[in-house]
């Protein structure tokens, strides 16, 4: 994974912490949130992705999970890499939602990439869980 992607994941950790009010964990006796990335991400335009998730949360989070999907990609014949950031919101219905997220930065290319995915649910306490993979920018 890339040094940007890295450090932007531990930012977004230390957020959760000093935003969420205890700790990042489902209510004793309640499921957590789960998150996937799926392997494919289409190429929209030179600076936009669409990147689909699979995600699920319990209704107990308030209604809604705020999905934070960050992708990077090395640029060619450099150790430079290029990311971008998309968020949505999903409902916590206790039912796996396909969403797509579009991802704007870059720019991207047809290719390998790293894609990291976040989904927060709820507050007091509030439940959080993450995917990180490698997929393929394509048409």
């Amino acid at each position: 994974m890339g040094t940007k992607i890295a450090a932007r994941i531990a930012a977004l950790a230390i957020c959760a912490t000093l935003v969420l009010p205890s700790p990042a964990q489902a209510a004793p006796g309640q499921p957590a949130p789960s998150i996937a990335v799926q392997l494919a991400v289409v190429l929209v335009a030179p600076t936009t992705l669409q990147v689909t998730v699979n995600a699920e949360c319990s209704p107990w989070s308030a209604g809604e999970a705020i999905i934070d999907v960050i992708v990077d990609q090395a640029l060619a014949g450099t150790t430079v890499a290029t990311e971008g950031e998309g968020i949505i919101s999903v409902p916590c219905d206790n039912t796996t939602h396909s969403v797509t997220v579009l991802v704007d930065g870059g720019p991207f290319m047809f290719g390998d990439a790293n894609a990291f995915a976040q989904i927060i649910a709820g507050s007091s306490p509030a439940a959080m869980a993450s995917d990180a993979r490698k997929v393929v920018i394509g048409p």
